[in-house]
C-alpha cells in the first residue's frame, strides 16, 4: 500500500501528465467539439478525485488550469451557451475567498452574456466581477494585469449603463476608467483621449456644461496633439462645444467653433460632403440667433454656390431646411428662394 505522501507525489506528477496533455490536445486545430467535452471530462474527473489528497491551492490551480484551456476554446467557436454553463461550473468550485479567480470568472461570464445579447444579465456579472475585484487588497489591485480586467469591465459597464440611461453611474465609472488608464501602460493617449470624450458627452447628458466644455477641451487639445489640427475627432469635439455654447445663448463662440470644425471637414472630406454642408447649415442657423445680417448673407452664399453646382438628392432636401430654417425666423424672402431650389 502507497502512504499518503507517496499517493500525493503520483498523483501530482499524473496531474502534471494530464495538464500537458491537455494543453497540447487543445491545440489540435481539428479538434471537433465532441472531442474537446470528452478530453476536458475525463481531465476534469481525474483532477476531482484528487480534491481531498492536496490542498485547495494546488487542487484550484490545476482545475482552474483545465477550465480555462477549455473556456477559450469553446470563446474561440462562439459556443457561449455551453462556455455559460462551464464557467458557472468552475464559479461552483471556487471557495468564497478565492475572489481574484471568482472576479475573473464572472467578467467571463459578462462577456458572454453581451455576446448573447443578454445585456441586463452581463450588466449584473460585470458588477459583481468589479464589487469582487474591489475587495482585492490595493497593491494587488493596482497591478498592471488587474488594471487591464478593471478597464475592460468598467469600458463594458459604463457603455450598459448609458444605454439604460443611467448616466450618474456611468459618469462615475468613466471617470475610473480614465484614471485606471493613465496608470497602464496597454493604453495609448488616444484610447485615454477617447474616454475623456465620452465623459464630456455624459456630462453634456447631465446639462454640467463647465465640466463638459472642460473635458471636451482636454479631448480635442489631446487629438489634436496626437493627430495634428487636421483630424475628425478634434472638428467632432469642436462641434460639442459650439452646440453647448449655443445652449447657453454664447452664439458669436459656437460660430468660431463650428468654423474651426468646418475647416477641418473641408480638409478632410472637401467642401460639398454632406457632412460639411451640415456645418454650413449650422451656422447660418447660429447667425440667425446671432440676428448678424452680415454673416448670414455670408453663409448663405456659400452654401447656395456649392448646392448650385450638386444638384443632387441632398442638395434639395438642404434647400428645403435652410428654407425652414429662415421662415421660422421670419426671412421670408431669403425662404422662398431656398424653396424654389428644392423643387
Amino acid at each position: 500500500m502507497l502512504k499518503d505522501t507517496q499517493k500525493k507525489t503520483v498523483m501530482a506528477y499524473l496531474i502534471d501528465i494530464y495538464s500537458k496533455r491537455i494543453l497540447i490536445e487543445f491545440q489540435q486545430e481539428k479538434l471537433m467539439p465532441s472531442e474537446a467535452q470528452d478530453i476536458f471530462s475525463d481531465y476534469v474527473q481525474f483532477i476531482k478525485q484528487t480534491k481531498l489528497l492536496f490542498e485547495y491551492s494546488y487542487f484550484i490551480v490545476n482545475c482552474h488550469k483545465a477550465y480555462t484551456v477549455y473556456i477559450s476554446y469553446l470563446q474561440e467557436r462562439k459556443l457561449y451557451n455551453d462556455c455559460l454553463i462551464i464557467c458557472k461550473e468552475l464559479d461552483s468550485l471556487l471557495s468564497t475567498d478565492d475572489i481574484e479567480r471568482k472576479a475573473i470568472v464572472y467578467h467571463t461570464i459578462g462577456t458572454l452574456y453581451l455576446a448573447l445579447k443578454f445585456l441586463r444579465k452581463a450588466e449584473e456579472a460585470f458588477e459583481v466581477s468589479l464589487n469582487l475585484i474591489d475587495k482585492i487588497p490595493s497593491n494587488r489591485r493596482e497591478e498592471e494585469e488587474l488594471v487591464k480586467v478593471q478597464i475592460s469591465l468598467i469600458d463594458h459597464l459604463s457603455c450598459l449603463k448609458l444605454e439604460r440611461k443611467d448616466h450618474i453611474n456611468a459618469l462615475d465609472l468613466l471617470i475610473r476608467c480614465y484614471n485606471l488608464k493613465r496608470t497602464c501602460s496597454g493604453y495609448d493617449s488616444e484610447n485615454i483621449a477617447t474616454t475623456l470624450v465620452a465623459i464630456a458627452r455624459v456630462y453634456k447628458i447631465l446639462g454640467r456644461w463647465d465640466d463638459a466644455i472642460e473635458y471636451f477641451t482636454r479631448g480635442a487639445d489631446s487629438f489634436e496633439r496626437l493627430k495634428g489640427p487636421n483630424n475628425i475627432h478634434t472638428a467632432n469635439a469642436f462641434i460639442e462645444l459650439a452646440q453647448i455654447r449655443a445652449f447657453q445663448g454664447i452664439y458669436k463662440k459656437a460660430i468660431d467653433l463650428t468654423e474651426s470644425a468646418l475647416t477641418i471637414y473641408i480638409n478632410l472630406n472637401g467642401k460639398d460632403h454632406s457632412s460639411t454642408l451640415r456645418l454650413y447649415t449650422n451656422l447660418i442657423f447660429l447667425s440667425l440667433k446671432l440676428n448678424s445680417n452680415e454673416m448670414i448673407r455670408y453663409y448663405i452664399e456659400l452654401i447656395s454656390d456649392i448646392l448650385n453646382e450638386k444638384e443632387d438628392e441632398i442638395s434639395f432636401v438642404l434647400f428645403n431646411e435652410i428654407g425652414n430654417l429662415l421662415r421660422q425666423h421670419k426671412r421670408q424672402q431669403d425662404a422662398i428662394t431656398f424653396y424654389q431650389k428644392s423643387k
